[in-house]
């Protein structure tokens, strides 16, 4: 790998300034692991921590319930008779807490008092047949519509859905088409095949199908995800690695940098940006994006930086990729 000092790029680059926010809705179908890595700042959530353990019941809110998630303050409404939050406890498949409906069309409403930018939940349903989808509301413009089969057999089991928006969205409209019986939103009994995690957490004295170890029900973020995208393929030291970048500035010039030590921010005059990792180094030449803003590198890795952990960013002038963090084999 070729490393020259960052500091040494030319300092009389221009800036270039960020476009205008697109209404560009990208959707992941059981596909947790890209949705997170486009999603920025995730927060994961689980019904059983805001309703744990009610042993015995069935309905647990009213009509419409307030939850406090920190970043945002979600409302969620049952427009449907057949809609509850239940809990994990009682007999009924022994799913997470969520909200129920059991007849087509809309279910319910979840609106959030700041914004989100992206949004993952499981789907379950009792049915192969049924269909659960997601209309996106921003200040009371409906700006996509996400849509899924169950893919479930008998028996209630989770297949996820997301969305990533560049335009803030405040009202998520659940729905229901097709045959067969109710959609469960933040259901949870077992993954689809290949359907990665929201992840865990553990609630004290909780009794659940898992003991105290509830599974994520959702997950959202409220910052707008950044279109500048890197991608690392896998680190051998000894051979050679590919990297590559898109959602850039095009037809500019593009700078891959690494870090050994970590994330931080690190202020590049050069090109008036601030760069997220620590002691940033440059790795191989620069390049120019094509018209597309893509830009890649094919570059060797030291043989003796095998189990390394190391940290990439592409720079532009006023621009920062995301981070990817990985190690080398």
């Amino acid at each position: 790998m070729r490393m020259a000092a960052v500091t040494a790029v030319c300092a009389t680059l221009m800036l270039i300034q960020a476009g205008p926010a697109h209404a560009q809705v990208q959707e992941f179908s059981s596909d947790v692991d890209n949705w997170l890595y486009n999603a920025d700042q995730v927060q994961r959530f689980a019904f059983d921590s805001f309703y744990p353990g009610i042993d015995d019941k069935g309905d647990l809110t009213p009509q419409t319930v307030s939850i406090d998630l920190g970043v945002t303050q979600l409302t969620i409404t049952r427009n449907d008779g057949g809609g509850a939050l239940r809990d994990a406890s009682i007999p009924f498949g022994w799913v997470s807490d969520a909200p129920l409906y059991a007849t087509s069309g809309p279910g319910s409403t979840w609106e959030f008092s700041t914004p989100i930018y992206s949004f993952y939940v499981y789907y379950g349903s009792l049915s192969i047949t049924s269909q659960a989808a997601m209309k996106l509301y921003s200040g009371g413009q409906l700006i996509a519509t996400v849509m899924r089969y169950s893919g479930s057999l008998d028996g209630v089991f989770a297949v996820g859905q997301g969305f990533v928006s560049q335009t803030p969205i405040d009202k998520i409209e659940f729905y229901k088409a097709g045959s067969g019986d109710s959609v469960l939103i933040g259901a949870f009994v077992g993954l689809a095949d290949g359907e990665p995690s929201l992840g865990t957490v553990r609630i004290s004295g909780y009794r659940g199908p898992q003991g105290e170890v509830v599974d994520y029900d959702f997950a959202l973020t409220t910052t707008r995800p950044n279109p500048f995208k890197l991608t690392v393929g896998q680190l051998v030291g000894g051979q050679d690695a590919d990297f590559s970048a898109v959602g850039g500035a095009p037809a500019t010039r593009s700078y891959l940098i690494y870090s050994l030590t970590g994330l931080g921010q690190v202020y590049i005059p050069q090109l008036n940006v601030t760069a997220g990792i620590r002691n940033p180094i440059q790795a191989g030449p620069a390049r120019n994006t094509d018209a597309n803003g893509a830009v890649s590198w094919r570059l060797p890795i030291p043989a003796n930086a095998r189990g390394r952990d190391v940290w990439f960013q592409v720079l532009q002038p006023g621009k920062a990729s995301t981070v990817v963090a990985t190690w080398i084999n």
